[in-house]
């Protein structure tokens, strides 16, 4: 059932969602990116999260409500306080230079949370932030729900005009995964759903190429190639596990050890959403914040980058908010062709994609070169 979803959720994205009609009524997300309306639950105007919220770690760590709004996609979200991306919306935004430069914006803001700094907007070339990248890569390595968030992120990105940025944001993390060996754990959702994001066939068979060249020189022979993805065998269960120090997630409720498991709940958190807005059309309700059930906790062992932080907030330890970038963004909306192959994402909090997830929530190691075994195992593939 899972790798059938996240291929299907991926064609849909990439043509477009061409059977998605078009509430003219809905503008919730356009009106945030003019700075109209906060984000709810417990959210702000766009332009203070851009700046108040820049650097506090443990905030963007725990707080399930803002990726929504930062980052909407053409899919019902879990946040049911934030609305599902019109083409109305699409077309608006698209027009207006402030709300794209706000869009960038909010990239450079998740960005610096991944310890990355976008380098080169017209190219989108990324490199590490030099200030913070241990100790946010070892929260990456090991909060698993993140994964599902970047999905969102690069269908947004894709969605504005931004696909160029894309695939050099899968580079880094080839980069990172095999020859920096440090973002071990995000393999699997790098390869079978990040990828995925791509609209251009081509490019996105040319990344397809370098994993699987990538995996092949390190002999992970389990995991299918890039015609086992389109055909939906499911993704290889390897996830690099460090052998040095582990960190307590950031996030207090993450406790996914099995990627077939959080799909099926991931599909069944959906149909809960999906219900909910059906509803919220016929009876106006009170809006509410769910609890992210797909984060989770990885118990810790050592404490990487510093204290370990307070009960609920600890691993990556919290920094004083950094200066956001106050130079402008002049961006050009750029588009890319349709085209559809498989692999997709979500989560039922953050990434709220009608696909489903494979994280590996194994403990992470900053500096040292870690070693890694496959520790997942395939549950229900149906």
């Amino acid at each position: 059932m899972g790798a059938q979803n996240a291929k299907a959720d991926m064609e849909r994205y990439r043509q477009g969602y061409p059977d998605e009609p078009d509430n003219p009524r809905e503008k919730d997300n356009l009106r945030f990116y003019k700075g109209e309306i906060k984000s709810t639950p417990e959210g702000d105007f766009i332009d203070n999260i851009h700046t108040s919220w820049w650097g506090k770690y443990a905030l963007l760590e725990r707080h399930h409500g803002y990726i929504q709004w930062l980052f909407p996609i053409q899919e019902n979200g879990m946040n049911y306080e934030s609305q599902k991306l019109q083409k109305h919306e699409i077309a608006a935004i698209k027009a207006d230079q402030q709300c794209l430069a706000r869009l960038v914006k909010s990239y450079r803001l998740i960005l610096d949370f991944f310890g990355i700094v976008l380098k080169d907007e017209a190219t989108g070339a990324l490199e590490r932030n030099p200030e913070n990248w241990k100790q946010c890569f070892a929260n990456l390595n090991s909060s698993s729900h993140n994964y599902l968030r970047i999905t969102r992120i690069l269908k947004c990105l894709g969605e504005f005009g931004f696909e160029h940025m894309k695939a050099p944001f899968i580079e880094f993390f080839i980069q990172e995964i095999y020859v920096n060996r440090q973002l071990r754990n995000c393999r699997t959702s790098m390869a079978n759903y990040w990828v995925g994001t791509i609209r251009d066939d081509q490019e996105r068979a040319r990344l397809e190429k370098l994993i699987d060249e990538n995996d092949q020189r390190e002999g992970a022979a389990t995991r299918p190639t890039g015609a086992g993805r389109a055909a939906g065998i499911p993704p290889y269960a390897g996830g690099g596990r460090t052998a040095a120090a582990a960190i307590t997630s950031m996030s207090d409720d993450d406790d996914d050890d099995d990627d077939d498991d959080e799909e099926d709940e991931e599909y069944e958190y959906r149909t809960v959403a999906n219900r909910h807005n059906k509803s919220k059309q016929q009876q106006p309700v009170a809006g509410g914040t769910v609890a992210n059930p797909g984060a989770g906790t990885v118990a810790a062992t050592a404490a990487v980058g510093g204290n370990a932080g307070n009960a609920g907030n600890a691993g990556v330890p919290p920094l004083e908010p950094a200066a956001a970038p106050t130079t402008s963004v002049a961006a050009e909306p750029s588009t890319a062709p349709a085209a559809s192959a498989n692999s997709g994402n979500a989560s039922p909090t953050e990434d709220n994609n009608t696909t489903t997830t494979t994280t590996d929530t194994t403990a992470a190691a900053t500096d040292a070169t870690p070693t890694t075994a496959a520790t997942t195992t395939d549950t229900d593939n149906t």
